[in-house]
């Protein structure tokens, strides 16, 4: 309902492109293990991760506290009316808890650094407030926003490539970069050993000479789980992009990396069907078990995935595997 009440024209210009619940649930289902997982979205637009996220988490554990959930979800985003909106809908969940203070800041990400606050919350005292600080990530998940490269300044490049270069100085993304590419390791400064990262992005990565800089980065520095796309269906409904999924872990031994297996996932179906249980939220009983069973269908689409060791090609699915070590030597 919020997401129409802007504009078109605005979406374009921001890069903006919402996702149903489909891609949302099978990527945190991906990346957050636990119950206690601190999450971030760096481009959060009005939430749709974030409250996903709460719901799953409080599926996984549902004596945790409203105010405990909102302390391990961080979001950011540059446009003040989304900001507002995923603030909003977070702390919609519960609206009985005082300490009702969502964790998302209304910035431009590639300001957000090291020692510097992620954000301000109220503290109790009058007209006084509280610096939050980003904590080391359990998971990062996200659609960060499409730009073509065309679209963002020369200044903006400068800026976006140094947050790269501070955090992974051997990298170094080309002028042609569309915006997404620079979320991904600026990003990934704060995630774990172990972590998880999940991308909703364009594909186009994947077969541009821009791409093989990203593609370098990930086998350096991650366990390439899985890239995912579809056969049937656009997960940006209103751009005419291929898009994936990319779900990464933080791995620094390059031996499990190189012995990592990676999984090449073409849904034949819509996810929808896949799945097979709607997502629901709300509060209550009811809501809460249809909810976990939701998460639990999900889960068991994801552990279906990586138990997989050989090709299959059904009515569900094709996937095909190589070590990242054959990547590597491609």
């Amino acid at each position: 309902m919020f997401q129409k009440l802007i504009s078109p024209e605005e979406r374009h210009r921001l890069g903006q492109h919402f996702t149903g619940p489909d891609p949302v649930d099978l990527i945190n289902s991906f990346c957050i293990r636990n119950a206690d997982a601190n999450v971030l979205d760096p481009a959060c637009g009005s939430g749709s991760f974030l409250v996903r996220a709460y719901y799953r988490k409080r599926a996984m554990n549902d004596h945790r506290a409203h105010s405990q959930l909102l302390r391990e979800l961080y979001g950011a985003d540059i446009g003040l009316y989304p900001a507002h909106l995923a603030t909003l809908n977070l702390a919609a969940r519960e609206i009985n808890d005082e300490a009702n203070y969502p964790r998302v800041a209304h910035t431009d990400f590639f300001d957000v650094v090291p020692g510097r606050a992620f954000c301000k919350l109220p503290n109790g005292v009058e007209r006084q407030h509280m610096s939050v600080m980003l904590p080391p990530l359990d998971a990062i998940v996200g659609n960060p926003p499409y730009v073509r490269q065309e679209k963002v300044t020369k200044e903006e490049k400068i800026k976006y490539a140094k947050r790269v270069a501070e955090a992974f100085p051997e990298t170094e993304l080309r002028g042609r970069a569309d915006l997404h590419c620079y979320f991904w390791p600026h990003a990934c400064r704060y995630l774990k050993e172990g972590g998880y990262f999940g991308f909703l992005t364009s594909g186009q990565w994947l077969d541009v000479d821009y791409g093989f800089v990203l593609q370098h980065w990930m086998l350096s520095n991650f366990r390439i789980i899985a890239i995912l796309e579809s056969s049937t269906e656009r997960w940006f409904p209103d751009a005419r992009v291929k898009t994936c999924i990319t779900i990464l872990q933080r791995c620094s031994d390059p031996a499990k990396r190189r012995e990592n297996l990676v999984r090449f996932v073409r849904f034949e179906k819509p996810l929808a069907e896949i799945i097979g249980v709607l997502p629901t939220g709300g509060v209550g009983k009811e809501a809460e078990f249809a909810e976990r069973k939701r998460q639990a269908a999900v889960d068991a689409i994801r552990d279906q995935i990586e138990r997989l060791t050989q090709p299959v090609h059904n009515d569900q699915w094709r996937i095909l595997f190589k070590t990242q070590a054959e990547l590597w030597d491609d």
